[in-house]
């Protein structure tokens, strides 16, 4: 509820701001903001659904207590891929535009950018999973 107040507010307080429907050509903007939200919402759909579906799956041939092991080696894993997911979500609208401008060339570099600094979070986590696991998954009790 809190979050819808303040949602509205800033609604009222952005749509002052905006030119009036004759200085804008409305039909245009729509088609743009469809193209956009058309995809946008896949990510985060497809993440979630893979959460949820290799445990499920799991769940008809594996014993309860070795999923929860999974669970929580994934959950540790997912944490390691916050900067990957900035970076994705980041990305998303401006490869949506170049790829608009046929600029497929700009797209390709910025895939390689971003392929690079992912890498920030996860090698070093690699490495300090191997170091810190154990101390790690104690915090999640001794059958861990």
């Amino acid at each position: 509820l809190a979050v819808a107040v303040v949602g509205f507010v800033y609604l009222v307080v952005k749509v002052e701001d905006l030119p009036s429907p004759s200085q804008v050509n409305t039909r245009e903007r729509l088609v743009s903001i469809y193209s956009f939200a058309k995809y946008s919402w896949l990510g985060s759909l497809k993440s979630k659904t893979n959460n949820y579906a290799d445990i499920l799956i799991l769940g008809l041939f594996v014993p309860s207590n070795l999923i929860g092991v999974y669970a929580i080696a994934w959950n540790i894993a997912s944490f390691l891929t916050i900067l990957g997911s900035a970076i994705e979500t980041t990305l998303f609208p401006e490869f949506s535009q170049l790829e608009n401008k046929d600029d497929y060339t700009e797209i390709a570099n910025l895939l390689g950018k971003s392929l690079q600094y992912t890498g920030l979070f996860v090698i070093p986590g690699l490495f300090g999973g191997i170091l810190l696991g154990d101390r790690i998954l104690r915090l999640y009790g001794s059958d861990f």
